[in-house]
């Protein structure tokens, strides 16, 4: 049996609140600021969590033809300082972590491009960095910004845990959780 795929779960669960935090703000309010912080820190943390649950499957299932790449010790270290969850920031986690180079490539689904989904994860990061160290934004941010940032996180997501399966599947000989199904298309191109 395949175990939940918790880091997914433990995501979603923190989106629907940043959804109840949207619809009680105001446009431009504190309230909105606060959710795009909060979509930021659920992305770190489910970049952490599924780093840290793929490092546990492939340690259970490891082989001499699959051997670990680093020690317990060092890959919770790595996880541990991870901070801002930049596209480069994220490669280099999950390389050092389970020897899978550019994780960000698989970023990509119908209506979205590769490059479309860095830029919109980049814009967030950004938009986020000025909440945080500048108490403000440079442009207003909406009610429709916040719900776009929540679609582009869960899509990262998505296809970030699809690449760690498969990642893994190959890796170990057995697939550690369900495969998410495939996004839907995107209505927009993350005008974040």
């Amino acid at each position: 049996m395949q175990p939940a795929a918790e880091p997914l779960t433990a995501l979603d669960q923190s989106l629907s609140d940043a959804h109840v935090l949207f619809s009680e703000a105001e446009q431009d309010s504190p309230g909105l600021r606060a959710a795009i912080v909060f979509v930021v820190a659920a992305w770190e943390a489910f970049v952490e969590d599924a780093a840290q649950q793929a490092y546990t499957f492939v340690a259970a299932n490891s082989s001499p033809a699959a051997p670990l790449i680093v020690s317990r010790a060092d890959a919770l270290a790595h996880i541990e300082r991870f901070h801002t969850p930049s596209q480069s920031k994220i490669n280099q986690l999950y390389k050092q972590v389970l020897g899978l180079p550019d994780i960000s490539r698989h970023w990509r689904w119908p209506g979205t491009t590769n490059a479309e989904a860095v830029a919109g994860l980049a814009r967030l990061l950004s938009l986020r960095h000025a909440i945080v160290h500048r108490g403000r934004a440079r442009r207003m941010v909406d009610g429709v910004l916040p719900f776009s940032a929540v679609g582009l996180v869960r899509r990262l997501a998505a296809t970030t845990h699809n690449a760690l399966c498969a990642h893994l599947t190959r890796a170990t000989g057995s697939a550690p959780w369900p495969v998410e199904p495939t996004p839907r298309r995107t209505p927009h191109h993350w005008g974040i």
